[in-house]
């Protein structure tokens, strides 16, 4: 490998460079996977109008194949179908524009034939590997899955369809412990790693994971306006009818229609790709509730259509597209909003696949809930009754509420300005500032990890505004966990 890596670093040498853009779309680097035969891999990026771009494969020395294109149009856009290949690797692929007597080159190492499946939805696929009971083990033993790679998209929102992404959290990377465990709901989804590791148990070839998800999203956001459109809705209506009036959802992800589709989705439509897993539902048990039913089994059909026709066929037609039954949050609930878009998930045939939703499969987790999940919907649902108790015992109900952790804890030291919360548990404590009807976190100190977790949820708490006897949290950060 060391002699053909010095073949390419000589012939760049030689050749005269062009100062023009010539480079790959944003997804594409070294240690990616690639869509395996039958299915011809798209491989597309920028170039100078006019110029030819050649795209070759090369394993152990030897060059597979070399496609050749011209930059036409009036667009700096280039594309090549790479003729279909088995699952396996390392290969190079290197890539060469010519134009105006001038030769530009790139070359991407350790790249991987496979299947490509694309993770999607809200928190629930957007939580990390980190965040799961057995962190511990499942971090360490990622070493034991060097052909199972990764990749994140940024959180962007955009008006208008985007060609590209805006921004990428994490490029295609091998895993470890740290491309595994970045942090909390950031990267990589715990969802998404096990659903690969798993299919890389079965199969015995590489997997390539691409993450695009965002907490607290609803459908809207992830579908066009065409698809929104058949279900009634427009892309101009700029705020969205709620079945609640009560809550503030600022730190909720963003919900006007389309603005994940145009940025998060739509620029990803020229990959080819295996599949689609999908883990959302719970935003839209307030929103838009009775027409999941059409704008789920939608989204599905236009995502299905548009990755097709932006692969140039190459993508199935009707890909796999497997989604996760929401499960319960509470014990007890409310309204039967979570049962309804249990019910609509399946287009209202209560299974899937059907004749709507062809090609699907379904995850069942109704049994799966955990109440005392320091993530979980119950922890920060943000609503609580008001009773006539002096203004420290009301904050320290209202942290409880919110932190099922922690049990036996009690207000001391409260002087009506400032309470300290203190754990029997763990001897955690936290520092609340209070000032009429308004709740600040401002510290954190000495609190286990398992408690820790609970607390930290807290720490994103921005504000408790009330107004009679309802008082709504507002977080740090505009996002949903």
């Amino acid at each position: 490998m060391a002699g053909y890596l010095c073949f390419f670093i000589f012939m760049s040498s030689v050749l005269p460079f062009t100062d023009a853009s010539f480079d790959f779309a944003s997804y594409y680097a070294d240690h990616m996977v690639l869509q395996m035969a039958p299915a011809k891999a798209i491989i597309w990026g920028y170039g100078d109008v006019g110029a030819f771009v050649t795209v070759s494969i090369y394993k152990d020395y030897n060059g597979l194949m070399k496609k050749t294109v011209q930059v036409g149009g009036n667009a700096d856009i280039w594309k090549v179908a790479l003729d279909p290949v088995d699952h396996g690797g390392p290969y190079v692929l290197y890539a060469e524009q010519f134009f105006r007597g001038g030769v530009t080159s790139i070359t991407l190492q350790d790249i991987y034939f496979g299947d490509v499946w694309l993770c999607g939805g809200q928190s629930n696929m957007e939580m990390t590997v980190l965040q799961v009971f057995n962190s511990t083990k499942e971090l360490a033993e990622a070493y034991l899955y060097p052909h199972v790679r990764l990749f994140t998209a940024s959180l962007v929102q955009a008006r208008v369809e985007l060609y590209d992404l805006d921004k990428v959290d994490l490029q295609w990377s091998v895993p470890t412990p740290e491309t595994l465990g970045q942090g909390q709901f950031t990267y990589f989804s715990a969802v998404c790693w096990l659903f690969g590791r798993n299919l890389y148990d079965i199969l015995k070839y590489p997997i390539g994971l691409v993450e695009s998800c965002w907490g607290g999203t609803p459908v809207e956001a992830w579908s066009s306006a065409r698809s929104l459109e058949k279900c009634g809705l427009s892309i101009h209506i700029e705020r969205q009818k709620r079945n609640t009036s009560y809550y503030d959802y600022s730190y909720y992800g963003p919900e006007v229609y389309s603005v994940l589709w145009n940025a998060m989705i739509h620029p990803l439509l020229n990959m080819t790709m295996k599949g689609v897993i999908w883990y959302q539902g719970e935003a839209n048990t307030n929103l838009n509730t009775e027409l999941y039913n059409c704008t789920f089994p939608a989204m599905i059909e236009d995502w299905r259509t548009s990755f097709h026709e932006g692969s140039e066929g190459q993508t199935d037609r009707y890909f796999p597209f497997g989604f996760v039954q929401l499960s319960t949050n509470q014990k007890s609930e409310s309204n039967d909003n979570f049962p309804i878009i249990r019910w609509h998930q399946t287009a209202d045939f209560g299974y899937a696949p059907n004749s709507r939703m062809r090609n699907t499969f379904m995850a069942v987790a109704i049994d799966l809930c955990d109440e005392t999940s320091p993530y979980g919907w119950c922890v920060c649902v943000g609503l609580v009754s008001l009773r006539r108790q002096a203004p420290v015992r009301v904050a320290a109900a209202v942290v409880l509420d919110c932190l099922p952790l922690l049990v036996k804890a009690k207000c001391v030291n409260g002087d009506g300005k400032g309470c300290k919360l203190h754990t029997e548990r763990s001897g955690g404590i936290v520092d609340l500032e209070l000032a009429g009807h308004v709740m600040r976190v401002t510290a954190l100190t000495s609190v286990d990890r398992q408690v820790g977790l609970a607390v930290e949820r807290v720490a994103f708490v921005r504000s408790l505004h009330c107004a009679g006897r309802l008082c709504v949290m507002q977080r740090w950060r505009k996002r949903s966990y």
